[in-house]
């Protein structure tokens, strides 16, 4: 079979190109922590990763470009955690798939050869040098681009290079395509490389994938949660049908007028507009009496 440059593979696979990894702190947190203590140093947490969390949850159809400086760990989370974290596989039991590269694999792999799978994780962007294709140079993170830009491929991409470096060593065409299939991403901080102290994971207060000031209210909410859970698996409320992903996932849900709907699937103005915290079947569950009737 002939593959020509930009031709479309026969098998590609088409799986929805939005990531909804809810739990992604849990996971980023819990692959951290293993990496880092298999390269025998102690994982951090550093603000800008809360970005990485957010894309994540919820990509909004776009890659993600993640810049700093070196050791700051673009690299662990990009290549290590992220496709061990989009594998992950929904109740239909599909799941995303990825391709990883470094810089050097540029010049080697066929650009629709990489770009075959939903997510490509380019690693280290900046570092390759020019390609000659027979006398002919080409400049293939661009080609990449505009590969990704024909056939909705979600790129994520790992550099030391600053805006302007980019811009200056691709051009504006290929900076512009850019900017506009991926958010862009700072990681600041010192390096954590061979760091063996360090303020590590913070604690947070979580309860269903929500972060609460203190311990009592986290404690609460996860009460609440279980009730409702326990009312709905009774047979007293029913889930919304467009909501059972996230029942499943174990994300938050709300009752209203015998329905349970996700909360983060609906805009808070639209909940302020229901009056969900006085629903009869709300003050049912937590008022718990409906467990003597089972």
């Amino acid at each position: 079979m002939d593959f020509g440059l930009f031709r479309e593979f026969e098998k590609r696979n088409y799986i929805p190109n939005n990531t909804n990894i809810y739990y992604a702190y849990e996971m980023l947190v819990e692959g951290l922590t293993v990496l880092c203590h298999n390269k025998g140093t102690e994982p951090n947490w550093l603000d800008c990763y809360d970005k990485i969390v957010d894309w994540l949850k919820n990509n909004k159809g776009k890659g993600i470009m993640v810049r700093g400086d070196m050791g700051t760990g673009k690299s662990l989370i990009c290549r290590d955690i992220i496709p061990r974290i989009l594998y992950t596989k929904d109740e239909n039991n599909n799941q995303y798939f990825v391709n990883s590269y470094d810089a050097y694999d540029l010049q080697r792999t066929p650009t629709e050869e990489m770009c075959l799978r939903n997510f490509v994780i380019l690693d280290d962007i900046g570092v390759e040098g020019e390609y000659n294709h027979y006398g002919t140079k080409r400049n293939i993170f661009s080609e990449i681009v505009d590969y990704a830009e024909q056939h909705n491929t979600i790129l994520i991409i790992t550099s030391n290079l600053t805006l302007e470096q980019i811009k200056e060593k691709y051009g504006t065409r290929t900076f512009d395509r850019l900017k506009a299939l991926v958010a862009d991403v700072k990681f600041t901080g010192s390096s954590m490389r061979n760091r063996k102290g360090g303020n590590g994971i913070p604690k947070r207060h979580r309860a269903f994938g929500v972060d609460f000031g203190t311990e009592e209210e986290a404690a609460e909410f996860e009460r609440e949660q279980n009730l409702l859970r326990d009312y709905v698996k009774g047979g007293y409320s029913d889930i919304e049908i467009y909501d059972k992903k996230e029942w499943y996932e174990k994300q938050p849900f709300r009752i209203f007028k015998g329905h349970a709907f996700a909360i983060y699937k609906y805009k808070q103005e639209e909940w302020n507009n229901r009056d969900w915290q006085n629903d009869p079947d709300r003050i049912k569950y937590l008022k718990g009496d409906f467990y003597d009737k089972q």
